[in-house]
């Protein structure tokens, strides 16, 4: 008897040059698959995400699951989602270009707009929220080798809902002169419930672009991510709600680069809709490059 086996799409997300961005596996057909399948396919694909799609239920809605590399399910997961929203257009499986995913803690609506060749999903995760952080930040600058002069005050350095520490730095000279210890900052931001470990700097190495950010995952088998779509939906929040974002008629638009320091640069377009000091809604866009197709054999 022949193995089972499953379609498996390689894609480069926030980017539309191959081998830039930030990596993902789709699986546009879990049907059938349990959750130790996924952990392990996950782990064979070794992509900062997998995202698992199932087939479309009454309403039309589409399950969406994603995995990290070591096997952690993701509760939100902004370049997996790009990912497969791209995977499942160019099937035609996009109806009117829209998809509605439904993920264990988030429903996503994605609006796929076309410009030419160009196309872009945009994600809208539930409004992230943001507190001040709690924590004393001493232990998390030692470990990433980041000095105290080098936070900037542009922002309070907060704690998001998807628990993701975000941390305000002076410019792209600090970020490029991080040294981090990823065993040391897994274990202190698992310890501390931190997901990523995010350090943002309102300055950017393209016109146009407004930040800069580095966002290390160690513990999700994810030393430092390429592009995160769902830590910039909770930037624009942080950055709408402190003061750092020019509006226009309760909207304000930027685009964010991160990946550069790994030589896998990623673009994310964030928009972000709300009143004075109070973000509603916002969203998270991007390109993608879809660069392999095949099938994985399954034991």
């Amino acid at each position: 008897m022949s193995p089972r086996s499953i379609e498996v799409v390689l894609v480069d997300a926030f980017t539309a040059t191959p081998f830039t961005g930030n990596p993902a596996a789709v699986v546009p057909d879990a049907t059938g698959l349990d959750e130790a399948t996924m952990r392990a396919v996950a782990g064979e694909m070794a992509r900062p995400a997998t995202a698992f799609v199932g087939p479309a239920r009454n309403g039309g809605d589409r399950p969406l699951r994603w995995f990290s590399p070591v096997g952690i399910e993701l509760t939100l997961c902004g370049h997996g989602t790009v990912a497969a929203a791209h995977v499942l257009a160019a099937r035609g499986e996009a109806s009117r270009g829209q998809l509605v995913f439904a993920a264990p803690r988030h429903r996503l609506a994605v609006a796929l707009e076309e410009s030419g060749p160009v196309r872009t999903a945009w994600v809208v995760p539930d409004c992230p929220r943001w507190t001040p952080a709690p924590e004393d930040l001493s232990p998390f600058l030692q470990v990433l080798g980041l000095s105290a002069g080098a936070v900037a005050r542009w922002a309070p350095p907060a704690r998001t809902s998807e628990q993701d520490l975000l941390i305000p730095v002076t410019g792209l000279a600090a970020l490029g002169a991080l040294a981090p210890d990823l065993g040391a900052l897994g274990r202190l931001a698992k310890d501390r419930g931190v997901r990523g470990v995010v350090l943002t700097a309102r300055e950017a190495r393209e016109p146009g672009a407004l930040t800069h950010s580095r966002i290390f995952v160690p513990h999700f088998g994810i030393p430092e991510d390429f592009a995160t779509g769902s830590s910039h939906a909770a930037i624009g929040v942080w950055l709408w709600e402190t003061g750092g974002l020019a509006a226009a008629d309760g909207v304000a638009r930027f685009r964010a680069e991160q990946g550069d320091f790994q030589g896998r640069p990623g673009r994310i377009a964030v928009e972000v809709h709300g009143v004075p000091g109070r973000a509603t809604r916002v969203r998270v866009g991007g390109q993608a490059a879809i660069v392999l197709t095949g099938t994985l054999s399954l034991p």
